[in-house]
């Protein structure tokens, strides 16, 4: 990435705070200081995905397959041992909570950037206007222009979850990062299973009324066989990753972005579950054509 030329336009970062507490084994070449490793950079990655949403790395993207080819390589992939061995082992459960034995580490606080670290607030309630429903929203996978709707925002969850039913509407590039999982989940009543495996995806949300304030943010998704209405639960993880704070009470997600304060309002289940459709969805200076939409 550092011989694109594209690299020589990028703005110069937000230096790093908190010197004394920084870790002094990770050196980040775009800060040019320690820290954090420069694959982990959250700077580095807005710069990429800027240059991205202006085509300015389009030469460094795939190019596009035949359906009818994708189709076959697809039902060719690889299959692995641990994969098959579950399929005959796993059987549709409804899972209410899930945990893992193994949750990653808390961020550091010198991971947090300027923008991040401002008050976010809601305001008073009447007791009439009381929400009482799940948060449900939707959102866009930039790579692919992949819409997803349907995605409860669960505190309750320790991980991210991916439902097998959505995992298989991404397309087959996507579907071969899927990697052997690293935990094993608890459900509510206490019972063990191991994920179908775990696919890290960017993921993007953006403010309901202003497009501007958007943030995009590298999710881990443990994908699970079983029966539920939603497409994906986002969990403590999604919520940490993204600084969202939740309120039921109201209904609504906020989190903050380099532009200010984003809100996203929960919506009805039945507004976002329905059938596979292809639309065109306006994006931040341009509007993406056949772009993919994920319902339940």
């Amino acid at each position: 990435m550092a011989t694109e030329p594209v690299c020589a336009t990028f703005a110069v970062p937000t230096p790093l705070t908190e010197f004394g507490k920084r870790d002094k084994t990770k050196d980040c070449e775009f800060h040019d200081d320690h820290g954090h490793e420069t694959n982990r950079c959250k700077n580095l990655m807005e710069r990429v995905l800027e240059a991205l949403r202006a085509g300015k790395l389009d030469h460094l993207k795939p190019p596009k397959k035949d359906k009818g080819k994708v189709e076959e390589e697809s039902s060719k992939a690889k299959t692995f041992a641990w994969q098959k061995a579950d399929k005959a082992k796993i059987t549709n459960v409804t899972i209410n909570m899930v945990d893992a034995e193994r949750v990653g580490q808390r961020r550091k606080c010198n991971d947090y950037r300027d923008w991040e670290i401002i008050p976010i607030s809601f305001p008073p309630v009447m007791s009439i206007d009381i929400a009482n429903e799940p948060i449900i929203i939707k959102c866009r996978i930039p790579d692919h222009c992949i819409q997803i709707k349907c995605m409860h925002v669960d505190t309750g969850s320790g991980v991210d979850i991916m439902y097998e039913h959505c995992y298989r509407f991404l397309p087959a590039e996507f579907k071969a990062r899927l990697r052997h999982p690293d935990i094993t989940l608890s459900g509510f009543s206490g019972e063990i299973s191991w994920p179908l495996g775990r696919i890290e995806l960017i993921v993007e949300l953006s403010d309901d009324k202003n497009p501007q304030l958007v943030r995009s943010e590298l999710i881990d998704f443990y994908v699970v066989r079983s029966t539920s209405r939603y497409n994906a639960l986002l969990g403590r993880n999604f919520m940490r990753h993204f600084n969202i704070i939740p309120s039921v009470v109201h209904g609504l997600i906020k989190f903050s972005t380099m532009g200010g304060i984003a809100t996203i309002a929960s919506h009805q289940a039945t507004e976002l579950c329905g059938s596979v459709v292809h639309v065109s969805i306006p994006s931040i200076g341009e509007k993406l054509k056949g772009s993919t939409v994920i319902a339940n």
